[in-house]
């Protein structure tokens, strides 16, 4: 697939399509990974987080961490928040944050005060 000047845009490690769209999505998120943080909003189903784990393939791997904000109310605030820490403050690679959507704004804000 090609994206605009000739360049041609590879999918992601794992994942499927060759539509232009979204092969651009793709890639942005991964060039965008490779330097900030990233949030990846979408229609549940439409792949969030399996674009999420791939742009972490691509950009060396390393360990990868999935936090599920939804497992909180199970865990507990406290626990949940605190294991979230421990993966952002662990060896190199990525972390990937699911369902922030779910969480109480007290709740969401603390995650944003650890991402920051």
């Amino acid at each position: 697939m090609r994206a605009g000047h000739g360049r041609r845009i590879s999918p992601l490690p794992g994942l499927i399509g060759s539509d232009a769209a979204w092969l651009r999505a793709c890639a942005e998120i991964a060039t965008a990974a490779a330097h900030d943080i990233v949030a990846v909003c979408g229609e549940p189903g439409v792949g969030k987080t399996a674009v999420a784990v791939a742009a972490h393939e691509q950009l060396g791997g390393g360990p990868l961490v999935v936090c599920d904000a939804a497992t909180m109310a199970v865990d507990g605030p406290s626990w949940w928040l605190e294991r979230l820490r421990s993966s952002l403050d662990g060896p190199s690679g990525s972390v990937v944050v699911r369902h922030l959507h779910g969480l109480s704004p007290a709740a969401a804000g603390s995650v944003m005060a650890l991402l920051r």
